[in-house]
């Protein structure tokens, strides 16, 4: 047929369904970005993050400190999220066939315990939280470090056959665990600290984890406990990063290993005890196999634990320093290794072939900022530098004159501003083996910045390397991009003061400072010109990853990033569409960013939403138009959209009388309204964090992703129900049903799904 190419006719009713509401989303999108409104609303963005959202902390923390709670509603707020989370996590079923308690014939975990007599006081507890596992399956071997006796430590009794001490005493920590794992019986084996305290379903969480991804080596999250039992501080970790763990232990202290591959690196070096948990993550890490990350707070870390000691510190970094440099001798990495903040270390690499570095710079009439940019560049120690300017269209006399009399070679590139066609113009212009794109309202203040990403982008598995940004007050502007942050990307930590300045991998770096070698840009074809403004070097990372390349994130590149300069501080709408399209499995679960923070804003802040371990799918509880009345013998249903998998907890809004509130809704999933097949049926609904909040939890629907589904919510005997409802209903989600009828509107609920564990590859 002539013309253009007809559409892809929809293969079944479903799909035919869900292209005609994507037809409508986008009509409604394209109407909304034209309205009034939406451009006005549009200059709100930059200054809601920069201002507002500041203001209005500051704000909440005056109001606490006036009624003289300032100094706990921080810490109050996790411990109760904790004990939230703790209580829906019981409430969630276990798939079958999955092991769960640790009945004969499920695998055995061996833990390993080192004992010193620095830890032997605080023995018990950590003892306890290993006994209190729902998971029964389990041995601890405990290996004495020193000459006095564990057993007759204060508190210290073993009252389970499980725990054997063993009778030799070790000179040091790395012999003593050396001895140990040869006596494990276990499938999987654990070192756990002499003061870690487990939480209680630690053990299942690790096994059911290991069943379903098949594993080598599996490590959670975890948290900080004092005295008192209270909690607080939780560390939620990033999956499999290799530049991190060059940074710093940054795994669990407890992590789980299948027994065949500790016997790739055992013994441990005594030389790296005090450090050998490190010691052994970077052997591990240099052999094939599977890493996992499980979301999901493990153990809690005690406060004032005698290994947090000064001393102990100190001893320790110096042994992870030597086993850093250990690691990278075997590996042929020329390096030197520094200590970096308060546990971190700099691995300096060294520069293996000089090359040129091409520095591209965008501009147009913004001759200020560009001469302050360029005099930056003239302060750098690298030996060979060119840059090329590309300029879009100046028009005022002065910047003209200082173009046309500039050594610096100049591109002419007129028309609309296109971000990644100027960039791609640029290119072919440059004669470096290294490509910097760098926007020129920024301004490098430290000689050695080029030689931060260049060591790095010589790297072969690197594909990208990105700097630290900062705002004129010392604030932080980039320091790596998250995927999902708003739904699409975002900086976390924008706008702090501080933040975790570790050499590190992420999804993508900003393009105002992102280097690359010329042959990987012409491998990916460069920056898509179909994304003129926004998102364009998010979705180059994104490229360069699906083809295997690592982004690095280094802050010992650090410039000043006067952002939004050079076009406004207007927020361009955004080819959300596009992106969206594109890297939809990917924009859900980032790699480097735990599901665990907040993806609404920036912050890098914990989310105290939702339990740990879950993400949300669908959130249509924002307000309420109605409400519904129920009583016993009536039901209410909904039928709804589900685009994640391992859907397992929807959360109604309801207020509910009678005796027994958590039984007095009875929910069912179903393929549909009008059949009666129950696919799960749940009877007890967890109270949330707020009184109307019910949280039916069920065993994950593995294949729930992008099908629609229906619950259906009877009352029981002696109880009764009010439900809001919203009064539009979603076209995604459909009317609700009031006894077994449609109805106008949609109820207030929520879904969520079990966040997916992080699994790498090491080759």
């Amino acid at each position: 047929m002539n013309g253009p190419e007809a559409p892809r006719l929809a293969a079944t009713e479903g799909e035919a369904e869900a292209y005609a509401a994507l037809l409508r989303r986008e009509q409604q999108l394209d109407t909304i970005q034209r309205s009034l409104g939406w451009r006005l609303l549009s200059h709100y963005g930059p200054y809601k993050r920069r201002y507002v959202l500041p203001a209005w902390r500051l704000l909440r923390q005056t109001v606490a400190r006036v009624l003289g709670n300032a100094t706990t509603s921080e810490g109050d707020a996790y411990e109760r999220w904790a004990r939230f989370a703790e209580h829906v996590h019981d409430a969630v079923p276990v798939a079958d066939g999955v092991p769960t308690t640790g009945a004969s014939t499920d695998p055995l975990v061996t833990l390993i315990m080192t004992v010193d007599p620095a830890v032997r006081g605080g023995l018990g507890p950590a003892v306890g939280s290993i006994v209190a596992q729902r998971y029964a399956r389990w041995e601890l071997l405990l290996a004495p470090v020193g000459a006095a006796s564990v057993a007759a430590s204060p508190g210290v009794t073993w009252p389970d056959a499980r725990i054997s001490l063993e009778t030799a005493v070790h000179a040091n920590h790395a012999l003593a665990a050396t001895a140990a794992y040869a006596r494990a019986a276990g499938e999987i084996v654990a070192l756990v600290p002499a003061d870690l305290l487990l939480v209680p379903d630690a053990l299942g969480v690790a096994v059911r984890a290991f069943a379903v991804t098949g594993c080598d080596v599996l490590y959670g999250d975890e948290d900080e406990r004092d005295e008192r039992g209270e909690r607080a501080h939780p560390d939620f970790k990033p999956g499999w990063s290799p530049d991190l763990l060059l940074s710093r232990m940054y795994w669990s202290r407890v992590a789980f290993f299948r027994r065949a591959i500790l016997a790739r690196v055992l013994p441990l070096d005594p030389a790296h005890d005090g450090a050998q948990a490190y010691d052994m993550a970077l052997r591990l890490t240099e052999q094939p196999g599977r890493i996992a990350h499980v979301p999901r707070i493990l153990a809690h870390v005690p406060v004032t634990g005698a290994l947090g000691a000064a001393t102990a510190s100190a001893r320790g970094r110096e042994a992870g320093r030597r086993a850093l440099e250990s690691a990278l001798a075997r590996r042929g990495v020329a390096a030197t290794v520094h200590a970096h903040g308060p546990a971190g270390y700099r691995v300096r690499r060294e520069i293996q072939s000089p090359a040129r570095i091409s520095i591209v710079i965008p501009t147009r009439d913004g001759l200020a900022m560009l001469q302050r940019c360029l005099a930056a560049i003239a302060r750098t120690d690298h030996p060979d530098v060119e840059v090329v300017i590309v300029d879009n269209g100046s028009s005022k006399d002065a910047t003209l004159a200082f173009l046309a009399s500039t050594a610096h070679t100049v591109v002419r590139a007129p028309g609309p501003f296109n971000f990644s066609r100027l960039n791609n113009l640029a290119v072919p212009h440059t004669t470096g083996r290294y490509l910097l794109f760098l926007n020129d309202d920024t301004e490098a203040f430290r000689p050695d910045w080029l030689r931060a990403l260049e060591e790095h982008a010589q790297r072969p598995e690197v594909g990208a390397v990105g700097a630290k940004l900062l705002y004129r007050d010392g604030r932080i502007q980039h320091a790596g991009i998250a995927v999902g942050i708003g739904g699409l990307a975002g900086h976390p930590y924008r706008f702090a003061r501080v933040a975790a300045d570790d050499v590190r991998d992420v999804s993508a770096v900003t393009a105002a400072c992102l280097m690359m070698r010329r042959d990987v840009f012409d491998a990916v074809g460069g920056f898509d010109e179909r994304l003129p403004v926004n998102s364009n070097d998010v979705d180059l990372c994104l490229r360069l990853r699906a083809r295997g390349w690592l982004v690095v994130y280094t802050p010992h590149a650090v410039l000043y990033h006067h952002e939004s300069q050079t076009r406004g501080a207007r927020a361009m709408p955004d080819d959300a569409g596009l992106m969206t399209r594109r890297w939809r499995g990917v924009l859900g679960a980032d790699p480097y960013y735990s599901p665990n923070l907040d993806l609404a804003e920036e912050s890098g802040a914990p989310d105290l939403s939702k339990p740990d371990g879950m993400v949300r799918l669908y959130a249509g509880a924002t307000r309420s138009d109605g409400t519904l009345r129920l009583e016993a013998g009536r039901n209410v249903g909904q039928r709804f959209f589900a685009t994640g998998a391992d859907l397992t907890a929807i959360v109604l809004r309801a207020t509910v009388a009678g005796a027994d509130p958590e039984r007095a809704l009875l929910l069912t999933i179903r393929t549909s309204p009008e059949t009666t097949e129950s696919i799960r049926v749940v009877e007890r609904a967890v109270v949330g964090q707020q009184a109307d909040e019910r949280w039916f939890c069920f065993e994950p629907l593995a294949d729930s992703a992008d099908r629609f589904w229906y619950f259906r919510v009877d009352v029981a005997e002696g109880h009764a129900a009010t439900l809001p409802t919203q009064a539009v209903p979603s076209e995604v989600m459909g009317p609700c049903f009031a006894d077994d009828a449609p109805t106008h509107g949609t109820l207030c609920f929520e879904l969520y799904a079990r966040a997916p564990y992080r699994v790498a590859t090491i080759p």
